[in-house]
């Protein structure tokens, strides 16, 4: 587990990195879609009932929306290429000195070896929201013959 988000709803981690690194993607794509749409549209919107002042309202909300997401995206993406989760790096950042930030444990040595541990090795399917691999580490319970039996 790497935390719990509650804007997901849902601890993030291991195996649904990829897919909250996508949202993070797609989130500010469509909102700033949204406020563009908004300001071309200005003039039209009118027609539909809503004022001017609404409809900058919602481009501005939009915008702020988008600028914000984009700043978490670029933290996630920094922590994917050094393989580092958020827990880590706010104990790495309490333990470092200055402004030097020891190298994460798990840095597998190549940014693009971080990027294919979560997104996989098919680089077509990267932005794509499937599951295209099989994860290094399983963190599924596996039955034993001692842990099905009951004691009456």
């Amino acid at each position: 587990m790497d935390h719990h988000c509650p804007w997901v709803g849902a601890c993030v981690g291991g195996h649904n990195y990829k897919y909250f690194i996508l949202l993070l993607i797609y989130a500010p794509m469509f909102t700033a879609f949204c406020a563009i749409t908004a300001f071309m549209h200005m003039s039209e919107i009118t027609d539909y009932g809503l004022s001017r002042e609404h409809t900058f309202l919602m481009a501005t909300i939009a915008i702020s929306l988008s600028l914000g997401i984009s700043g978490l995206l670029w933290f996630h993406i920094f922590l994917l290429v050094t393989n580092t989760t958020t827990i880590e790096m706010g104990l790495r950042l309490s333990l470092c000195n200055g402004w030097v930030i020891p190298e994460s444990w798990y840095h597998s040595g190549s940014y693009l070896k971080n990027v294919e541990e979560v997104f996989g090795p098919n680089k077509l399917d990267w932005l794509i929201p499937t599951r295209n691999y099989t994860p290094k580490a399983s963190f599924s319970r596996h039955r034993t013959s001692r842990n099905t039996s009951h004691q009456v």
